[in-house]
């Protein structure tokens, strides 16, 4: 236990905690956000504990900090907490979670794009399906589960997927996922033209033998943001239906129609 760990347990009475508590406003539907109503500091709640007498300290912590302490005594100081819901004025403790090191180390192998509404590319290893890879202690993860678990929660089954509004299978922006099952996932393959099944006029072939292949905008931007990771030109053709050809075009800058004529 840290020194200020230790002056906030000599401070924090039931009369500390019935004040905290009376600052913050709690809904019906207590799997809400429970909001603060008391200071605050850069958008997010404060809470001012006292004075110690020993050390002369003032001691404010963060409001969500200190719900969370309440409800999950003898966490360090020194490790973080993250709100889930990305409120900065929540303080229900079922919305936060602990910030480890394994997070850090995730997010530095994430490339964020400039674009407002951009994927976020995963720059680790990736698997033969084309999903990020996060592997650390002896543990693997596919990199856009992990993503989603560490800022909404975590997913109730295995058996439930995280599927991605972008289609971009290397993208782990926790906004471009959403959580199905394998018939949503399928359901949206064909919804978007991914899937060949039924597909009139389609051969089922892949690769320079498939005549029916289109790609979108958005696969264009990811294939190349994968030639510049350095995949090689012939991998990319055959994974998305199209010639090397036509990869190669894309390469030099130019769009899907070009590439085709």
């Amino acid at each position: 236990m840290s020194i200020l760990d230790e002056i906030k347990s000599r401070l924090i009475t039931e009369q500390v905690i019935q004040k905290f508590w009376s600052k913050v406003e709690k809904p019906s539907d207590l799997s809400k956000c429970w909001i603060w109503k008391g200071s605050q500091s850069g958008g997010a709640g404060m809470f001012f504990i006292g004075e110690d007498r020993l050390t002369g300290k003032i001691i404010n912590v963060q409001a969500h900090r200190f719900a969370y302490d309440l409800e999950n005594p003898g966490i360090p100081g020194s490790i973080q907490i993250r709100r889930n819901c990305n409120n900065k004025l929540c303080v229900n403790p079922s919305h936060c979670r602990l910030h480890t090191d394994l997070e850090s180390l995730f997010w530095t192998k994430v490339a964020k794009s400039k674009a407002e509404d951009g994927c976020w590319f995963w720059t680790g290893q990736v698997m033969i399906s084309g999903y990020g890879d996060f592997k650390t202690n002896k543990k693997s993860f596919l990199a856009h589960r992990y993503a989603y678990e560490i800022t909404y929660g975590k997913i109730p089954s295995r058996k439930v997927l995280v599927c991605h509004k972008c289609d971009n299978k290397l993208c782990v922006r926790p906004d471009h996922l959403f959580l199905g099952s394998h018939k949503n996932n399928s359901q949206d393959m064909v919804a978007k033209g991914r899937s060949t099944k039924g597909r009139k006029g389609h051969s089922g072939k892949s690769g320079e033998s498939n005549s029916q292949s289109k790609l979108t905008a958005k696969d264009i931007e990811i294939i190349r943001w994968r030639l510049e990771q350095g995949e090689t030109q012939q991998s990319l053709a055959n994974e998305y239906g199209v010639t090397q050809t036509n990869i190669s075009a894309i390469k030099r800058g130019k769009s899907w129609s070009d590439t085709t004529q």
